[in-house]
C-alpha cells in the first residue's frame, strides 16, 4: 500500500491556526486537503456533493451540530451553528438541504426527539422543522424518495426502528416502527422499497441485518444476517448503493480483540458474499470501518488503522486514513486503489462520496495530540491522489 505522509506535526499545528493549509495544498484543480475547526471538539456525520461545492454536517460540540458549505475546491463559504441538534445525515431538496439528527429538549437535555431540520441552500437559513417524540428517541438517517418526498429513519429506547415519510415541507405523510434496537446512519430508496442495516441486541452482543422495507408494510420484507459468524464492534456500519447491488462496510471484533474491516454484498435480497479486508499481510493491527462506493469496477473501502509498516514509525499507534479498492465480493485487486494518509494524530475517515468529476470526497475526522477534534475534507482524483 502506497503511503503518503501529511507534512509532520501538521495536524497539531492546524489545531491552533489555519494558516499553514497553503504550504499542505498546491494551486490544484482537480484535488485538495482542507480542515475546518470550528470548536477543538468537532465530529463529521456526513456530506453531500451538489453542483457547486460540497455540504457537510458534523457537530460542534456535545449539543450543538454545523452546517457547511463549501465550493468544489472546499472553500468554506458559509457555515451555521444548528443548536440543541445533533445531525447525523443530510438530504438534498430542489429548494434547500433537510437534515436528520437528534433534537435535544432545552428544559431537560437528558431527553432526545427525533428531528428534521430544513434549510435554504443560500445561506443556511433555518425554514422548517418536524420532530417527533418527546423522550428517548433519536434520529438517525434522511433521503430522497420518488416525486420529492422524504424518507426518515430513526430509533427509539425501547427497541424500535422507526420510519416515517414527509413532503419536501416536512409534512409527515406516514410512519412504521420495526423490532430492532438501532439503525445506522444510512437509508436508500428504490424501486418503491426502502434499504437500511438494524442492529438487534442478542445475548449481550449485536447482530446486524440487511433490512428492506416496502412503503405500506408494516413489517419488513428482508431482514438478512449479516456477519453472523463474528462479533459486532460498533453500530456504525455503512451501506452503499451500487449497480448490482448493495455493499455493507462494519467494523467487526476477531477472538483476539482486534479490529477488522468486513465487506458485505448483497444483491435481490440474497448475500453474495462476506470478506474480512485486512488479513494476510494486513493481518496485524486494528482497522476501523469507514464507508464504502461503488467505483464502477469494484468498492473503494475507506478505514482507518493503525497499522505502521515502517520499521521508524514502530512505535506510533495513532490511526492513519486508508483507501483500498476491492472486487464487489470484496476480494483485494491488483491494479486498483491502495493508498493511505497520514500523519500526526488520527484520521478517521466517516463518508467517500463519488465527485461530479470521477474523483471522490472523504469526509473525516482528525485529532492531534492533545485530543483536539476537527474535521477534513479529501478530495481525490479517480485515482485516489491528491494531484500536484
Amino acid at each position: 500500500m502506497r503511503k503518503i505522509l501529511l507534512y509532520a506535526g501538521i495536524l497539531s499545528i492546524f489545531a491552533l491556526s489555519c494558516t499553514p493549509i497553503a504550504k499542505l495544498e498546491p494551486n490544484q484543480k482537480n484535488s485538495f486537503l482542507k480542515f475546518y475547526a470550528e470548536t477543538n471538539q468537532m465530529e463529521a456525520q456526513d456530506v453531500q456533493v451538489v453542483e457547486d461545492g460540497y455540504v457537510i454536517v458534523a457537530w460542534y460540540n456535545s449539543s450543538s451540530s454545523v452546517l457547511i458549505k463549501t465550493d468544489l475546491l472546499g472553500n468554506k463559504l458559509w457555515a451555521v451553528s444548528l443548536d440543541n441538534f445533533l445531525a447525523k445525515s443530510i438530504a438534498i431538496v430542489s429548494d434547500g438541504y433537510i437534515i436528520a439528527g437528534d433534537g435535544i429538549n432545552t428544559q431537560t437535555a437528558s431527553q432526545t426527539f427525533m428531528q428534521l431540520i430544513k434549510t435554504n441552500q443560500v445561506d443556511g437559513t433555518i425554514t422548517g422543522t418536524a420532530t417527533f417524540g418527546n423522550g428517548s428517541q433519536f434520529g438517525a438517517a434522511v433521503t430522497n424518495g420518488a416525486s420529492n418526498s422524504l424518507f426518515a429513519l430513526g430509533y427509539s429506547a425501547n427497541d424500535s426502528v422507526m420510519l416515517h415519510n414527509y413532503d419536501a415541507n416536512l409534512n409527515r405523510q406516514w410512519q412504521r416502527a420495526y423490532a430492532a434496537t438501532t439503525t445506522s446512519q444510512t437509508i436508500i430508496e428504490e424501486n418503491n422499497l426502502l434499504h437500511f442495516l438494524t442492529y438487534t441486541k442478542v445475548n449481550n452482543s449485536l447482530a446486524l441485518h440487511f433490512t428492506r422495507a416496502a412503503y405500506d408494510a408494516e413489517s419488513p420484507t428482508t431482514n438478512l444476517p449479516l456477519f453472523n459468524e463474528v462479533s459486532i464492534a460498533d453500530t456504525k456500519a455503512e451501506l452503499s448503493e451500487t449497480a448490482a447491488g448493495y455493499a455493507v462496510c462494519q467494523t467487526i471484533r476477531q477472538t483476539n480483540n482486534q479490529t477488522k474491516v468486513g465487506i458485505a454484498y448483497v444483491s435481490n435480497g440474497v448475500l453474495g458474499s462476506e470478506y474480512i479486508l485486512n488479513e494476510g499481510e494486513f493481518a496485524e493491527g486494528n482497522y476501523l470501518a469507514g464507508s464504502v462506493i461503488d467505483t464502477g469496477t469494484g468498492l473503494l473501502v475507506a478505514y482507518a488503522t493503525n497499522r505502521h509498516p515502517n520499521p521508524q514509525d514502530a512505535s506510533r499507534t495513532d490511526y492513519d486514513l486508508a483507501l483500498t479498492e476491492v472486487n464487489f465480493d470484496g476480494t483485494p485487486t491488483n491494479t486498483g486503489i491502495a493508498l493511505s494518509y497520514g500523519g500526526i494524530g488520527d484520521e478517521i475517515p466517516v463518508r467517500v462520496r463519488k465527485t461530479n468529476d470521477g474523483g471522490y470526497l472523504i469526509l473525516g475526522n482528525s485529532t492531534n495530540s492533545k485530543g483536539a477534534k476537527q474535521l477534513f475534507l479529501l478530495k481525490t482524483n479517480n485515482q485516489g491522489l491528491l494531484e500536484e
